[in-house]
């Protein structure tokens, strides 16, 4: 049998383990449904499609309403299988081999995953003592495509302004900022500019990662050379519908946004009375670190109790720790319950 031709192509890959519990708070998904209104209003759509069709394939209706709502032009927008598909996307028509890509630890592991996949070299970075990326180690690294996560993944935080101006110092270099959690943070510094593209996703905020909807917003002449790479009729027209009807429906999806903000705070004020460390988040998850127990340990004991949280302690930059994604108030004193009872024990 021949060998793939990407070395350590089955090893290392980002997933997050799957194991039956009752609460499941691992993967930052909405804790909430979509209201019933959805799948009746989806349902009525998908009845008049005509399957033996291709779907559009430049999603022409779905990137006029992403552009409405985000103030551009539809020429402005590309729509992906979930944002990891636009970020994939991205590294095959600015990455690649002699190209490199800037990263600073921890950040979200897909970026390395797919700089793997896509023979981009990495340019490990640093951060400051606070976490936030060191401005200068950007400019002297001299990547050609740079990613910032802001609020970052794993660590929750938003970035400090007067970062966005390296864009234009760096007139060579393409900044990818992430905002897939965006929504869950107040005042974030906007980023706007000829070599910058952000993205976005519909898993968050809206509730809908089973959908599997991302997007990038960039300059015309980005826009154009995705969809060049990206593969014919990518996005299928079940898809198409059900982003158009979440598009409509923003107001009631989004509105679980300001109780997920809400418990998120509750959260993190339990945590003051626990013997953890942890951040202040701006996302809809909070990263804490156990004190006196060793992290893999409290997650094991948590699964026991039917709760299922991330490991990331082996992570890194991550030592010894977890991230908990904010839940329904009931998960969440679950939750609570739970890791009180094991850091006593």
């Amino acid at each position: 049998m021949i060998d793939p031709s990407l070395s350590g192509a089955t090893s290392g890959a980002y997933h997050s383990v799957q194991v039956s519990v009752d609460v499941r708070l691992n993967v930052n998904e909405s804790p909430l449904a979509p209201p019933g209104g959805f799948s009746e209003r989806l349902g009525e759509r998908l009845a008049t499609l005509s399957l033996n069709r291709y779907p559009d394939r430049g999603a022409r209706e779905v990137r006029a309403a992403i552009a409405r709502r985000e103030g551009r032009l539809p020429e402005e927008v590309f729509v992906a299988n979930g944002s990891n598909e636009v970020l994939q996307t991205l590294f095959l028509a600015y990455g690649g081999p002699d190209r490199k890509v800037y990263l600073a630890q921890p950040t979200y592991g897909m970026y390395s995953q797919i700089a793997k996949t896509t023979r981009t070299a990495v340019v490990e970075g640093r951060r400051r003592e606070n976490w936030r990326l060191d401005r200068g180690d950007i400019i002297e690294a001299g990547a050609e495509v740079v990613v910032i996560c802001d609020p970052n993944n794993p660590t929750g935080l938003e970035e400090l302004d007067g970062l966005s101006s390296i864009a234009a110092e760096r007139p060579g270099s393409l900044f990818v900022v992430d905002r897939a959690y965006g929504d869950f943070a107040e005042g974030l510094e906007p980023w706007r500019g000829p070599n910058v593209v952000e993205v976005k996703t519909f898993s968050k905020a809206f509730g809908m990662a089973g959908l599997r909807l991302g997007y990038a917003i960039a300059e015309p002449e980005v826009v154009e050379v995705l969809y060049s790479v990206v593969l014919p009729y990518h996005l299928d027209s079940l898809k198409q519908q059900a982003a158009l009807v979440a598009l409509e429906m923003e107001a009631e999806l989004s509105s679980v946004v300001g109780e997920v903000k809400r418990e998120r705070d509750l959260l993190m004020d339990e945590l003051d009375s626990l013997p953890v460390s942890y951040w202040r988040s701006s996302a809809n998850f909070v990263l804490f670190s156990p004190r006196n127990r060793q992290a893999r340990a409290v997650w094991s004991a948590l699964v026991e109790r039917s709760i299922l949280v991330r490991d990331s302690s082996t992570w890194p930059g991550l030592d010894n720790t977890l991230r908990v994604t904010v839940g329904t108030p009931e998960e969440n004193a679950l939750f609570i319950k739970a890791l009180r009872e094991v850091l006593a024990g």
